[in-house]
């Protein structure tokens, strides 16, 4: 009887030996599972904060909260840390290069403790994300005729009249007000939209493509500051800045050494420019009151911000829809850039065969020229930045 009792007792120890080796694998497989699993879902939200840092460090790249200061690297972090990973140095990195102007690469990494698997040693799980993002600007449509102004109408006037014949005009055409076109054999290659009714086509064989259309109310597509300028030519006088509180004219321009020519004229006067090339300049011409650009051979190009002429005159409002800001003729030339006038009007009087590779922009705008090639450039005009996850 003894014997027999002992005999049975064996298998009970063994299996219980056998039991608990079976827990301690079950739970180590438990405890590979659960930290496995807090393992992939930590490297999923890293990775999911490093493409979220990185776009945020390109968008500011192109689009900078303090307009001049941009801080892509700053940015990367914050949305780092908004996705619950605040950079440390000790249990979580978030890094941010620049590999090139416009593209930035954001990498985070965290070391999350371990639970059930660390009585087998496993202190902590590695997990990294890598994200690389971009920001680049485009270009919205150009407009080689923008007029701002409203008032004309009211004044039994137009807010852009186009008298001029045999022109071509490739960009868009904006007016807040009316327009009339009553010269002939004009080409419009560009949107022709206005707020005010009717649109007036009473010359001939003028083509729109498309066809003009009616449109909403739009502030200036682009802006500059006159105080800016002065500052900038005032505070800072050097051989390619000038400022005068006097005229401006042809020969103030010519009496500078020929290497010297280029730059930016600033006056508090009237700024007149009128000479006969063939000659290149690169300048960029504001007046407090009018500017007069006119002569035969010339080209001119803007030294600075694409602006080529921007006049400051505030005229009375019952005359801006016909008294310069800026006034252009003669030809043939070429000219480039913005001419800019938001208090008064642009009028190109009897230029002819001369190209302009910018863009018309003031409160009003009369031309009267022949034979103009009028090309807008959209580059000047920035569309909508596009944000890129690259990787």
């Amino acid at each position: 009887m003894i014997a027999r009792a002992g005999s049975r007792s064996q298998p009970r120890g063994q299996v219980l030996v056998i039991a608990s080796v079976a827990m301690v694998l079950l739970v180590s497989l438990l405890g590979f599972a659960i930290d496995g699993g807090r393992g992939y879902w930590e490297r999923r939200q890293v990775q999911n904060a490093a493409e979220h840092a990185a776009l945020a460090a390109a968008w500011e790249f192109c689009h900078p909260a303090v307009p001049g200061s941009p801080d892509p690297a700053g940015k990367a972090v914050d949305a780092a840390s908004d996705n619950g990973f605040t950079h440390d140095g000790v249990t979580v990195w978030v890094t941010p290069v620049s590999p090139s102007t416009g593209v930035w690469e954001v990498t985070v990494k965290s070391l999350l403790p371990t639970t059930f698997t660390s009585i087998m040693g496993f202190q902590s799980i590695a997990a990294a994300g890598r994200a690389v993002a971009d920001c680049r600007s485009t270009s919205g449509e150009g407009f080689a005729l923008f007029a701002k102004g409203e008032n004309c109408k009211a004044l039994g006037k137009f807010q852009i009249e186009f008298s001029g014949g045999e022109n071509e005009i490739s960009g868009a055409i904006h007016s807040n007000g009316n327009i009339r076109f009553n010269g002939s054999d004009n080409i419009v290659n560009g949107s022709v939209t206005y707020v005010q009714t009717p649109f007036v086509n009473s010359g001939s064989d003028n083509d729109f493509t498309p066809p003009h259309a009616p449109a909403g109310w739009q502030d200036w597509p682009v802006t500059f500051n006159l105080a800016d300028y002065r500052a900038m030519a005032e505070a800072n006088p050097s051989d390619n800045l000038h400022f005068r509180t006097s005229v401006i004219d042809w020969s103030y321009i010519m009496s500078r050494p020929a290497a010297l020519r280029d730059g930016l004229y600033y006056s508090t006067e009237k700024i007149d420019v009128s000479g006969s090339g063939p000659m290149t300049l690169n300048v960029t011409l504001v007046s407090e009151k009018e500017v007069i650009i006119s002569g035969s051979n010339i080209t001119m190009n803007p030294y600075l911000h694409n602006l080529l002429a921007f006049s400051g005159i505030n005229q009375p409002m019952n005359d801006r829809c016909d008294k310069e800001g800026v006034k252009m003729s003669g030809g043939p030339n070429t000219w480039r850039g913005f001419i800019y006038t938001p208090e008064s009007a642009i009028i190109m009087d009897g230029s002819s065969n001369s190209t302009l590779i910018g863009s018309l922009i003031g409160w009003a705008i009369k031309v009267s020229g022949s034979t103009l090639n009028n090309t807008a450039d959209p580059a000047f005009f920035a569309g909508p930045p596009v944000l890129r996850l690259v990787e």
